[in-house]
């Protein structure tokens, strides 16, 4: 009985978040798209994307069998992302859709997470909302809000 109830909680949490994409910060999009084609066999799933309100400009890979890809890239000194890429970049960011944005930052904030930036529309993402949250036990999440 105890197990059924874990295993009907953990479907609740799974189904609650999905995982959208998994963010990259990199010097050259062209050259790290190409890489993940050549290497990984993923496409070039939009156009390169300017979002002025993060200071970024990225692009969305695609691929059958694994996650999606964002590749980022900083627009200027003042970008947010440009202290990861002096560090070499990589990996950046895991983004989970959710129904209500709102109502996941308090639930994650309940859970010690903390809210770096305030939900905005999201370039990339068709101007839904999106905010990133931090943890140190878990590093930069993004949420963004799923459209109809």
């Amino acid at each position: 009985m105890i197990i059924v109830l874990i295993l009907k909680y953990n479907y609740k949490i799974i189904k609650k978040y999905k995982l959208n994409h998994i963010g990259y910060v990199v010097s050259d999009l062209k050259q790290s798209a190409e890489l993940f084609k050549s290497a990984f066999g993923y496409k070039i799933d939009s156009n390169e994307i300017i979002d002025n309100k993060q200071d970024v400009t990225v692009q969305f890979l695609s691929h059958l069998s694994f996650p999606r890809i964002e590749l980022i890239t900083p627009n200027s000194k003042d970008s947010p992302v440009q202290n990861a890429l002096s560090k070499g970049g990589g990996i950046n960011h895991t983004c989970y859709e959710v129904t209500s944005i709102h109502e996941e930052i308090k639930i994650l904030e309940d859970k010690s997470f903390r809210l770096v930036s305030k939900p905005v529309p999201g370039a990339g993402h068709n101007n839904r909302l999106i905010c990133f949250l931090y943890s140190p036990k878990i590093g930069l999440i993004e949420l963004v809000e799923k459209g109809d």
